[in-house]
């Protein structure tokens, strides 16, 4: 029988020890865990490598500067030589697959910084025999050795692999990349242009996308872009709630759990805390500047234009203090909810308009969309008005699942699930503080404007068109109490077509 096997790539000093650190430094430090430690609990692994689910298997190693003596840890993490945490996380790597992946599996691997970079070189040391289904990495740094701080000058002269091409036996990658990090030795190493590779630019510094701060709510919403495009894909990875990590049991019977429930649950805030950098004005200089934003070809900068993610440009409509120098005069595109593309001609463009641009379909016109169960409101960017007619196709067989309830897009009720009768009536006082208390729990629910002024159950409208009763965005969300969003996975597909 075929299995997925997942090797996850921590950051640079990155490990399972800073949850414990969030803990000690909660009132003098910003500690958390990253998105690549989160996903690996998340895919069912634990911190010894020995607790799976059913066919998945997924294996965490921690980042450059974690391992060997206290020296070598400091000079690791400056400057990480190949002869350090290098070889041995690609050696461990190794080892991993070759004892557990057999013809027919499938081989994903998932890195954030200096680990990205390593998931990238990893994949380029596998036989031909062993593709990889999809790479997935958060903002990668490439640079080992003692680092450039020409202003000219990418991180192309000490890198782990010879460029930014992917290895042939990748079949899809996703790379997100920090907008507004300004370090230049966390420069980071692009992707050059493949039709395999979707590179999206995000709000943030280096760790609001990877992750690594207690204050996670942009790193938070990074892993939901993950998770989503994961789900747009069709892996079939099997995703648990942060509810479902058996903690107790994460670092074996006779250690303490260094990670909780709180240290793993996805509260994406795409106006969360932005971690920047400030120096003293000389070192700055030295030190710092915006990142090139741009799509690389050969390893070099390119005519096309890069793609922003929606929750960038969401952030500076919502923001006044968020205008990131590195989009000013860079042309671009936004990627949209419904993945259909805007172009603007720099930061300037967002600013003349004041708000994203909403897209009107025409008579007979429809888009695909997609309901993440983790989103309050998932915005589509299309605008409905009122008296206008919208019909709505569902597919057959999708599920999510609410806490450790799985259904369909027709939600659950009490009646068709056994919880218990404490849980039960605790089910019963909860339904009328749903968003919709006459639905059922999880139920595909549509709102126009997303403040619930006006919502209904999208299954009721497959064949009997809605007639909107006012004018917004169009939304979508499972029908839930508004502050469990955090415990729920999964993503639905459905079409919204104007008929009238």
């Amino acid at each position: 029988m075929s299995q997925k096997l997942i090797l996850c790539f921590d950051g640079t000093s990155n490990k399972p020890e800073d949850a414990v650190e969030d803990r000690i430094l909660v009132f003098v430090g910003d500690s958390g865990i990253t998105n690549v430690l989160k996903l690996h609990l998340l895919f069912g692994g634990d911190l010894r490598g020995g607790q799976h689910v059913d066919g998945q298997r997924s294996f965490y190693f921690s980042g450059v500067g974690t391992r060997g003596s206290g020296v070598e840890k400091v000079f690791d993490t400056a400057f990480a030589p190949e002869r350090l945490s290098l070889k041995q996380m690609t050696d461990a790597g190794m080892a991993v697959v070759s004892e557990h992946f057999q013809a027919g599996d499938e081989l994903y691997l998932f890195g954030f910084s200096r680990g990205a970079a390593i998931a990238r070189r990893f994949a380029s040391q596998l036989p031909d025999n062993v593709p990889v289904r999809f790479l997935g990495v958060f903002d990668t740094v490439a640079s080992f050795g003692i680092p450039s701080l020409k202003d000219d000058q990418d991180p192309s002269g000490d890198v782990i692999f010879e460029n930014g091409t992917i290895a042939k036996g990748i079949r899809e990658a996703l790379h997100l990349v920090s907008i507004d990090e300004t370090r230049k030795v966390f420069r980071p190493t692009l992707m050059n242009r493949d039709v395999r590779v979707t590179e999206y630019w995000l709000p943030g510094v280096h760790s609001d996308v990877g992750g690594g701060y207690r204050q996670d709510g942009l790193s938070d919403s990074a892993l939901q872009i993950m998770l989503e495009e994961m789900d747009r894909r069709n892996l079939g990875i099997r995703i648990l709630a942060p509810q479902s990590v058996p903690y107790d049991k994460l670092a074996g019977d006779n250690s303490d759990p260094e990670i909780d429930l709180d240290d793993v649950l996805i509260q994406p805030d795409l106006l969360g805390k932005l971690h920047e950098h400030k120096r003293p004005h000389k070192l700055a200089e030295l030190t710092l500047a915006p990142r090139r934003v741009c799509v690389n070809e050969n390893d070099q900068p390119s005519p096309h234009r890069p793609l922003i993610h929606w929750t960038a440009a969401e952030r500076i409509y919502g923001d006044p203090d968020y205008r990131p120098r590195a989009l000013r005069q860079v042309a671009h595109d936004v990627i949209l909810p419904d993945g259909t593309r805007e172009t603007f001609g720099g930061l300037h463009d967002h600013l003349q308009h004041g708000r994203r641009r909403l897209i009107h379909l025409n008579i007979g016109e429809e888009r695909e969309l997609f309901c993440n169960a983790l989103r309050p409101n998932n915005h589509s960017g299309l605008l409905v008005v009122s008296g206008e007619k919208y019909l709505f196709t569902v597919p057959h067989g999708q599920q999510w699942t609410d806490f450790d309830t799985t259904c369909g897009p027709e939600g659950w009720t009490r009646e068709s699930v056994t919880k218990g009768f404490f849980k039960e009536s605790i089910f019963a006082v909860g339904e009328f503080f749903r968003r919709a208390p006459s639905s059922a729990w999880f139920a595909l629910m549509g709102s126009v404007g997303g403040d619930d002024s006006e919502i209904f159950e999208i299954l009721q409208h497959t064949s009997a068109p809605r007639n909107m009763s006012s004018t917004g965005e169009f939304c979508s969300f499972a029908n839930d109490h508004q502050k469990f969003y955090s415990n729920n996975t999964g993503t639905l597909r459905f079409r919204i077509r104007r008929v009238e």
